[in-house]
């Protein structure tokens, strides 16, 4: 299992670092100099704060609603929810391997904490995009976009779903067919998946949407 894992793991890299590759070659004369440390510490505030989620300032609007930072709080429950069940998986796997506990781990453990509430977070974050996709405007979405949006929060949330499900009947008969149904939707979230051009063109947007 653990060696399944681990090939799948480091070919989702590998994609996506062709993918980093590519889309900096393609780019390449519209891209500035790198600008250093300072640059890059800057970048990374932007991206762990969702500083450009907050539609400008306001919000985001949902057709002609009033702006609301919904949408960024579940973008917010998401990414988080995610890092929180990364940070599970590592520490599992340092008890496992480095300190030679095996699982399963009790309630009270930081990789059942973490967790659960990066589980919790996930089925929440991506249930209010889900519902939020629904509401947007789809003009502005590039060609294909929409239908892999849905894909991966689905996908994503049925992850937190049954990893959820499988902490909570860990002790009983369905836990062994939960931990398939799983493994079989991380082997999905971290499938690539290519579709046509995703870019929408600046012509084709709409100034009054997010």
């Amino acid at each position: 299992m653990v060696a399944g894992a681990l090939i799948l793991f480091f070919y989702g890299i590998a994609v996506w670092l062709r993918g980093g590759a590519q889309f900096w070659s393609e780019t390449r004369q519209t891209l500035q100099k790198p600008g250093g440390t300072k640059a890059f510490l800057t970048a990374l505030g932007a991206v762990l704060g969702l500083r450009y989620l907050n539609g400008g300032g306001p919000g985001c609007f949902i057709r002609n609603e009033r702006p609301s930072a919904a949408r960024r709080i579940y973008h917010s429950l998401t990414f988080w929810g995610l890092t929180c069940d990364f940070i599970s998986t590592t520490l599992a796997l340092i008890y496992q391997d480095i300190f030679h506990l095996l699982p399963p781990y009790a309630l009270g453990s930081a990789p059942v904490i973490f967790g659960a509430v990066g589980g919790v977070a996930l089925i929440v974050g991506t249930g209010g995009l889900l519902w939020f996709k629904t509401q947007s405007d789809p003009d502005p979405a590039g060609v294909g976009a929409k239908g892999m949006d849905y894909v991966f929060l689905v996908t994503l949330g049925s992850v937190a779903l049954t990893g959820m499900l499988t902490l909570i009947l860990r002790e009983s008969s369905a836990m062994g067919s939960l931990l398939v149904l799983h493994l079989a939707f991380i082997a999905a979230l971290f499938s690539p998946r290519r579709t046509g051009n995703l870019c929408t063109p600046v012509s084709h947007a709409r100034p009054d949407s997010v």
